[in-house]
């Protein structure tokens, strides 16, 4: 787990035992907590799908150069 997850999820935990009698009584605190939620959690979905494209555009640029490189040679 990276430092900056960790981070994230240590305020996460303060954040939600700060809040755990708020939440019982303030229902705008619970919304606010939801889409906190939420978006934290499409911050790692996100982040794992720029992963995966960044891969296949590598795959793709050596599959490229591989084809450039064999039209050079007559292939």
């Amino acid at each position: 787990m990276s430092k900056k997850n960790k981070i994230i999820k240590i305020r996460k935990t303060s954040n939600e035992e700060k809040n755990t009698n708020k939440k019982c009584s303030n229902p705008k605190s619970q919304i606010k907590d939801s889409m906190i939620k939420g978006y934290q959690e499409m911050a790692e979905i996100n982040l794992d799908l720029s992963k995966f494209c960044f891969e296949a555009e590598r795959e793709v640029e050596k599959i490229i150069e591989q084809i450039v490189e064999c039209e050079r040679c007559g292939g």
